[in-house]
Order: C-alpha cells, then sequence, then structure tokens
C-alpha cells in the first residue's frame, strides 16, 4: 500500500484463491469515503482506488478484507 497517497492508493495483495476483496478508506473521523469490491485471483493481485485528488489532505484508516485477509492501516495524504 503506498504510504504517502495523493491521487491514487495502490494496493499489492497476495490471495491462495480466487475471493472478493473489499477496500474501504476512511477519514480520521470514521466517515466512509471511498469503498471498491475486487474480484480477486489466486495469486498477486494489483488494485487501486483512483481518483482521490478532491480529498483534503490528512490523515486516512484503510481496511482491506476478504475471506482470508482482514488488513488496517493508516496512511497520510499530504498538502
Amino acid at each position: 500500500i503506498g504510504n504517502p497517497f495523493q491521487n491514487e492508493i495502490r494496493i499489492t495483495l497476495y490471495l491462495a484463491e480466487h475471493e472478493m476483496v473489499t477496500v474501504r478508506l476512511f477519514d480520521a473521523a470514521g466517515k466512509l469515503v471511498r469503498a471498491k469490491s475486487f474480484h480477486g485471483t489466486r495469486g498477486v493481485n494489483n488494485f487501486s482506488l483512483p481518483n482521490l485528488t478532491h480529498l483534503p489532505s490528512g490523515a486516512y484508516n484503510i481496511s482491506i478484507i476478504s475471506n482470508s485477509h482482514s488488513i488496517s492501516k493508516k496512511l497520510i495524504k499530504p498538502n
């Protein structure tokens, strides 16, 4: 996961099997600002959340959830 981010967040995730992956981006107040689901395939997957230029600078939390993974990470969008 690229950190800090500007216009796009890129995610690389290894999956042991085909499964749905849901990515959610929250602002510092906990408000959901972007959500997207992907069809993941077995092996290395690359996902992205594009078009984030409109988001104000600050701290964000990203949540990546699938049947086999649950990852949360703090991200920064600089000025």
